[in-house]
């Protein structure tokens, strides 16, 4: 790891004085990303009904599969105060968002902006792998089959991840943890009980979303194919997404994103309809920039910092994945007793 990189207030402060304070203000015109996307949604359930043909059916799902990433993408985003600042429009369009992508709005502030942004590649990063100093054979078999790593060249399971990382967070919340992790993500924080009661009602929200999908499909058949089919595509863009930006770095409780983050090249197509999420680099130093900035920010990044910013082709961050070992090297010093026990 490079020594000589600037640290992070000193970056932070370059980065306002040569950009201004007008990439830190808020972008409501980004609402009309989650609007366009649940009327292409609402249009493509409408045509579902004008079909028989299970091909057509698959890809109009598959649409809204990638639809249903959009408006999550976008919920990332406002959950950072990036777009809406009045705390309660903005949870309840949260609500709305996160709930057409089975996400509960707490277990993803608290997972995500409280546990990945603050601990980055840390102990208590809900979002990082298991260690060498954590193994097991159940750990073994499940990241073998979950994480990229150089023994199992190709498994689909990876990019389900999203999906099943998002399950146990849930989980974690709605039974409790008692300081334990489990076999499938790394460290899970605790919540309070009025965070659990909150998720409880917002999984009854997202259940009552669900529940209007299947009645405008009509049939049990055609929902389970609905929500498989929309699911896979969702959070199979997702976590191709996520095993770009954090796995070819080495645990470290040092979180500066130039030294454990990665932003990837893509068309430019992709990046609008997607927000910037490539800039990934770049969202970990202000989370709380609108997407709209983080283009001025990859460019300010590429010609001051170069030699230190991590901007590659997607196709290279994920080989670079698959150079992993199953287990990462260990932190220095000894890790907590519950992060070593399993659940």
């Amino acid at each position: 790891m490079q020594t000589d990189v600037i640290s992070l207030s000193d970056l932070r402060s370059h980065i306002r004085k040569e950009l201004g304070e007008k990439i830190f203000h808020s972008t409501t015109s980004t609402l009309l990303t989650p609007f366009i996307h649940f009327i292409l949604i609402a249009i493509l359930l409408a045509a579902h009904n004008l079909t028989n043909s299970i091909l057509l059916q698959v890809l109009l799902f598959a649409a809204i599969g990638h639809s249903i990433f959009c408006i999550g993408n976008f919920a990332h985003y406002l959950s950072h105060n990036s777009i809406v600042l009045n705390p309660t429009l903005k949870y309840g369009i949260e609500m709305f968002c996160w709930g057409i992508a089975t996400t509960s709005p707490t277990v993803w502030k608290i997972t995500h902006n409280l546990s990945h942004h603050k601990y980055t590649n840390g102990q208590y990063d809900s979002f990082r792998s298991f260690t060498k100093d954590e193994y097991t054979k159940a750990r073994r078999l499940v990241q073998l089959f979950l994480s990229p790593n150089r023994e199992m060249r190709f498994s689909p399971i990876v990019y389900l991840t999203s999906f099943i990382s998002q399950s146990s967070y849930l989980n974690a919340a709605l039974l409790g943890t008692n300081g334990r992790v489990s076999n499938v993500v790394a460290y899970l924080p605790e919540f309070t009980r009025d965070q659990r009661r909150r998720v409880v009602l917002e999984v009854l929200f997202i259940c009552a979303m669900q529940y209007c999908i299947y009645l405008v499909l009509g049939s049990l058949a055609a929902y389970l194919l609905f929500f498989i089919v929309s699911q896979v595509v969702a959070n199979g863009i997702a976590s191709a997404y996520l095993i770009t930006q954090h796995q070819m770095y080495a645990p470290s409780n040092e979180n500066h994103p130039l030294k454990n983050s990665t932003s990837i090249k893509l068309p430019k197509i992709i990046d609008v309809l997607h927000l910037n999420v490539s800039h990934h680099v770049e969202h970990h130093i202000f989370p709380s920039i609108s997407p709209k900035y983080l283009p001025d920010l990859n460019h300010f990044l590429q010609k001051n910092y170069p030699q230190h910013f991590t901007f590659i082709p997607a196709a290279t961050a994920i080989r670079n994945a698959y150079k992993n070992d199953v287990f990462k090297d260990s932190f220095a010093g000894e890790l907590s007793s519950h992060l070593i026990e399993a659940a």
